[in-house]
């Protein structure tokens, strides 16, 4: 930091600078999200799937 002789431009590249951290962030989480919602859907139609398979059996009922 050499000062704050600077009209400001240095204050609005920190704030830009801040802003795509902030942003690439929210992507990560976003990502993070859709990837564990994926993972639960899957989970979900195997266990649906596995429920479906033992109700159809006959000898599940005994």
């Amino acid at each position: 930091m050499s000062g704050n002789s600077d009209s400001g431009g240095e204050i609005i590249a920190i704030l830009f600078i801040g802003t795509i951290v902030v942003m690439a962030v929210l992507a990560a989480i976003a990502v993070a999200m859709s990837v564990g919602s994926l993972w639960g859907a899957g989970q979900a139609a195997v266990n649906y799937g596995t429920a479906f398979r033992n109700n159809v059996r006959p000898e599940a009922l005994s």
